[in-house]
């Protein structure tokens, strides 16, 4: 860091506060296998307060002193070997950065196992650095190890950072997505609570190289060299959008899970557990944050922020750390609510015997005579302590309600600032959902509609409170999303939330189909095909000529049609409905650009740009590289591309089929009363 800093200072001048750089990235700690260092033994004895040398034989599976004693010691070295990355490591690049003027960012907390073994407590390691990352990847979203979002999305709540950011859309799938492939993952992202995406990647390089050029070897790419380029900034205006509705405030959650003090821990993806059920959200926390962070406000376990908790939920097992242990019975005693099993001994061989000791005395005063089957619960000063319920039931028992109440098929975050409650709802489906979803009551706030895709806001009329809680009717395209803003004062843009057709004309007239009769027309940095003509619409893909099926590029479906007279004036507004496109397009009626279509529902409202008479229609759709590198691979292309990636999905190119591209309809002209 030290030399990086000398040859910025050279370049930059002394002050690098001042030279538009912010932080020293440091990236994911993929370690696979023993960690060890000379100095260990010694920093294990200043920690843990006793030699290590005779349990040598035991990081190398042997026993020392039976199971237990053996399994005693791992803990501990594990645990130190932890705070040993985390202080030299993080701790010490941090000091070093703010003293050159800079911070650190740092996918700090993994990806741990199975894939890496990083020897650390993954939320300290995050709490170390000033700005948190984690990771996904799209196309792999069941691969727990690399989803890295919940835990940097707890360790920023927990340690009062208001970014969360995402190495974002990794992949091994080359030039193969369009945004509206990713958009399911971007919504995963914001609803385990990341909110600055960093996209992986864009790289730099010379035009000269060649299309689709030089690149990572994993990663979704963003470059000028893509071929969707000038149609992005709408999805990449939705990303901003989201995460700046998402970074304002503090999360809501009403519950902390506690996952111990050992080292190696890390957190999965958001995933309630069953005891808890739908409707709520929660965090992870850490030993540093219980002993140094929480505090007991109204009730609740308090950060210094104000973010808040209902419960804290202890980890299954006997064996806590005596000082964490002892800062909880403080926080009970203050009026914290505490689920969990009663723990009988330390962790550890620190202090041994006499810590197993002292949680037993501390675990008599808080737990009592509770059995967690007869006897769950008691009182513990203003506090209380659940032994044997679960923490839907506490929750109930507190009355606190689900915060969110809906289908299955959707998910949500809440967050709370200034002005007001601001949910994110997404729908996990690929259909189009109408639904209600029942919020928790906001008192006199009334909600409304935050379109992200769109950057417009709508009250929503049909809003009903109904037994403390507010019943809002939602409707949701295939992987669509939105925010419900509860505000006391809320501004809506114009027009109103409903158009109707102009009075005395009678109900809207019938669409019209537009199914038949298109030209294609086609543009590409090379090989351009030639036009077509298509009896009806259907994606340039499913031509038998190989310059049409592996084409990348754009392409232009032209056609006119002829409005019956009377049927613009009494349709009120009309949608231009496209059906299904990829990888994604853009409509022009009569000359003017209707805006990009980059996901469900592909549609737009054409009513301002249509006319008495003929109107002209384009829909201009970009495809990606993939089929073009599929065609020459297999040799039905002749060779123009210049990469150097040669597989993609983990097959070679010639062994994947292209991707059916194009318009694949249904089109119609449709009258809409409703926005």
């Amino acid at each position: 860091m030290n030399h990086v800093i000398t040859q910025l200072r050279a370049g930059l001048g002394d002050d690098l506060a001042k030279s538009g750089i912010e932080n020293f990235y440091l990236a994911s700690y993929e370690v696979v296998g023993r960690v060890w260092s000379p100095v260990f033994a010694i920093e294990f004895k200043r920690r843990r307060g006793y030699e290590l040398t005779a349990w040598l034989p035991t990081i190398f599976g042997a026993r020392v002193g039976g199971a237990e004693m053996t399994a005693r010691f791992l803990f501990d070295y594990r645990k130190t070997l932890g705070e040993v990355v985390v202080d030299a490591y993080y701790r010490t690049a941090v000091e070093v950065a703010h003293a050159s003027g800079l911070k650190i960012k740092s996918e700090a907390g993994g990806p741990g196992p199975p894939i890496h073994t990083p020897p650390m407590d993954a939320l300290l390691a995050n709490g170390a650095v000033d700005n948190v990352q984690g990771e996904f990847w799209p196309f792999w979203p069941d691969n727990d190890a690399i989803n890295v979002i919940k835990e940097p999305a707890s360790a920023a709540h927990l340690y009062g950072k208001s970014r969360v950011h995402l190495e974002s859309f990794t992949s091994f799938h080359h030039w193969a997505e369009g945004p509206q492939d990713l958009k399911p993952s971007a919504d995963r992202v914001f609803t385990e609570g990341g909110n600055h995406f960093v996209w992986h990647t864009w790289t730099h390089q010379a035009p000269s190289f060649g299309l689709p050029g030089l690149v990572y070897g994993a990663g979704t790419h963003l470059s000028r060299s893509v071929t969707w380029w000038s149609k992005a900034k709408p999805f990449l205006d939705y990303l901003a959008r989201g995460s700046f509705l998402l970074q304002r405030g503090r999360f809501v959650a009403d519950v902390l899970y506690y996952y111990g003090d050992g080292g190696m821990n890390f957190v999965g993806p958001r995933r309630n557990p069953t005891t808890l059920g739908p409707g709520y959200d929660y965090d992870v926390t850490n030993a540093e944050v219980i002993l140094t962070r929480l505090s007991v406000r109204d009730g609740r376990l308090t950060l210094p922020d104000g973010t808040s908790y209902g419960v804290l939920v202890l980890p299954e097992g006997d064996a806590i750390h005596p000082p964490v242990l002892e800062k909880i019975e403080a926080l009970v005693r203050d009026g914290a609510t505490l689920i969990g099993p009663r723990p009988s001994r330390a962790t550890g061989l620190e202090g041994f015997p006499a810590m197993d000791g002292k949680v037993q005395e501390i675990a008599s005063r808080l737990w009592g005579n509770l059995d967690g089957k007869t006897r769950t619960q008691r009182a513990h000063g203003r506090g209380r302590v659940f032994m044997g319920v679960t923490e839907r039931e506490v929750l109930a028992q507190l009355k606190l309600a689900p915060d969110f109440q809906g289908p299955a098929a959707l998910d949500f975050i809440h967050r709370r600032d200034a002005e007001g409650e601001i949910y994110f709802v997404r729908n996990q489906t690929p259909d189009t959902l109408e639904v209600t979803a029942s919020f928790r009551d906001h008192g006199n706030a009334a909600p409304a509609f935050w379109d992200p895709m769109r950057g417009t806001m709508q009250p929503i009329a049909a809003a009903r409170a109904t037994a403390g809680r507010m019943d809002v009717p939602l409707k949701l395209a295939a992987h669509g999303s939105g925010f419900v803003i509860f505000r006391t004062s809320a501004k809506a843009d114009a027009p109103a939330a409903v158009r109707k057709t102009p009075a005395g004309n009678g109900p809207p007239p019938a669409p019209i189909v537009l199914d038949a009769d298109w030209t294609v027309e086609f543009t590409a940095a090379f090989d351009a095909p030639a036009a077509l003509q298509l009896a009806r619409v259907e994606p340039w893909t499913q031509q038998t000529t190989a310059e049409h099926r592996y084409f990348a590029g754009s392409g232009k479906y032209r056609r006119t049609v002829t409005l019956p007279a009377g049927w613009r004036t009494q349709a009120g507004r009309v949608d231009l409905e496209l059906g299904r496109l990829w990888a994604i397009g853009e409509v022009w009626v009569n000359g003017v650009s209707q805006g990009v279509v980059w996901a469900p529902p592909f549609s737009v409202d054409c009513t301002a740009a249509l006319r008495d008479g003929e109107n002209e229609i384009i829909i201009e759709v970009d495809s990606t590289w993939h089929n073009r590198l599929v065609g020459e691979a297999r040799g039905e292309l002749p060779k123009r591309t210049r990469t150097n990636i040669t597989t993609s999905q983990r097959k070679s190119w010639k062994e994947l089929d292209p991707i059916p591209s194009g318009l694949f309809g249904p089109v119609r002209l449709v009258p809409n009363t409703e926005l």
